[in-house]
């Protein structure tokens, strides 16, 4: 079916994910995801993506909360996974599936998150924090309530087909952004290249740009100045 006429189907899978980041720097090449505050120990803030699937522990910085959290993932065969779990504060609780990757997750009662909500392939946290950045799947701030992260993996048995994806700063920043992607089995390639300053900045694809299955996806950025902001989006239709 052509993208034209995909486009035009109102029944056809929308695809939009979004993200930010308070947290790029000059000389490293930053993932534009809400994890900045996970540098530590041997993390850098950056999504991991993990060589096997595992059951992941959950836990707040905040100890007085109980929130329920929905997250969304792949399991060991790129399978749609999902479930919502209880938070017991700082003390960590593990999920009931394993998953390979981890890509979206927000506070699904009706109160709100007070501290900072992290998700890793980890049982060793601090204060509600894991001990290690590189072990975290997705992170919660109290801002947001959801995830914030530019990061994707491709189903099983499905095609993204990317139709624009956009990255903007704020006032005063300036940010140099790398739309990758990586097949299965090999390694992240660079397919657009975006630098913005102190605005928004968009490129499209009138015809898609095709993802395929089982594909990894990311934006990277970096900037003048460290500590600038970016935030950003992607668009496609998924098929």
């Amino acid at each position: 079916m052509k993208i034209d006429t995909l486009l035009l189907d109102v029944n056809a899978p929308r695809f939009h994910k979004f993200g930010g980041s308070v947290d790029i720097d000059t000389t490293v090449s930053d993932m534009v995801l809400d994890n900045g505050y996970l540098e530590q120990g041997t993390g850098d803030g950056n999504y991991t993506f993990q060589a096997g699937a595992a059951r992941p522990f959950i836990a707040s910085s905040d100890n007085t909360d109980t929130v329920d959290v929905t997250v969304y993932g792949l399991d060991a065969s790129y399978g749609v996974l999902t479930e919502t779990v209880t938070l017991t504060g700082q003390s960590p609780v593990q999920l009931q599936h394993s998953y390979l990757r981890m890509d979206r997750a927000f506070v699904s009662s009706s109160t709100e998150a007070a501290g900072w909500i992290t998700c890793g392939v980890t049982s060793d946290f601090t204060n509600g924090v894991p001990d290690n950045g590189d072990d975290v799947f997705v992170v919660i701030s109290p801002d947001h309530q959801q995830t914030m992260m530019l990061v994707y993996t491709v189903p099983a048995n499905r095609t993204l087909i990317i139709t624009n994806w956009g990255i903007g700063c704020p006032k005063g920043d300036d940010v140099q952004c790398r739309g990758q992607y990586r097949p299965e089995g090999g390694v992240f390639r660079t397919q657009a290249v975006l630098e913005t300053f102190q605005q928004f900045d968009e490129k499209s694809y009138p015809y898609g740009l095709a993802m395929p299955a089982k594909a990894d996806l990311r934006i990277r950025a970096t900037s003048s100045t460290v500590n600038s902001e970016a935030y950003g989006s992607f668009y496609g239709i998924l098929v």
